[in-house]
């Protein structure tokens, strides 16, 4: 596994997809929500929680506008 090898996700990589997952993270399947828990052994917590902080409010103004 890449966590084994040292692997550290630059912050390009993670602003790739991450966002994605993290809109996807309500779908019926866990392959998402499992996806997101092996991502935070690659790339630190504390950037993980700022992406989410942003994707939230971006769909917190979604809901608002009724989209």
């Amino acid at each position: 596994m890449l966590s084994e090898a040292g692997y550290v996700m630059s912050e390009y990589e993670a602003s790739s997809f991450i966002p994605y997952l993290i809109l996807k993270i309500g779908d019926r399947t866990d392959t998402v929500r499992e996806l997101l828990s092996l991502i935070k052994l690659v790339y630190p917590p504390a950037n993980l929680f700022a992406i989410l902080m942003k994707c939230l409010k971006a769909i917190n103004a979604k809901a608002r506008a009724g989209e």
